[in-house]
């Protein structure tokens, strides 16, 4: 919020690897890069398909405007988020 505008500075993130884990159960990690700023360096953080769909989520949810999916009825926006039944038969091959 350092220009008055009452927005936060928006921080840079890069998904910089997906990696295959089988213990204690099959599933992806991703390793993100988060940084307030592109000089700073980053904070590496590691996370599942799963806590980034839902923080995805309520990210929608609480930025409805910025998403785009304001005073719109739901049938007619477009998809911001994968159907979760394209993501259960991906996860399983």
């Amino acid at each position: 919020m350092a220009d008055g505008s009452g927005m936060a500075e928006p921080w840079y993130v890069e998904v910089l690897a997906a990696s295959k884990v089988y213990t204690p159960t099959k599933h992806v990690v991703y390793t993100v890069a988060v940084s307030p700023t592109p000089a700073e360096p980053p904070y590496l953080i590691y996370r599942r398909f799963n806590d980034l769909y839902e923080m995805q989520k309520k990210l929608l949810a609480t930025f409805p405007v910025e998403a785009g999916n304001a005073g719109q009825p739901r049938c007619a926006r477009g998809r911001t988020l994968p159907q979760r039944s394209v993501l259960r038969r991906r996860s399983r091959r």
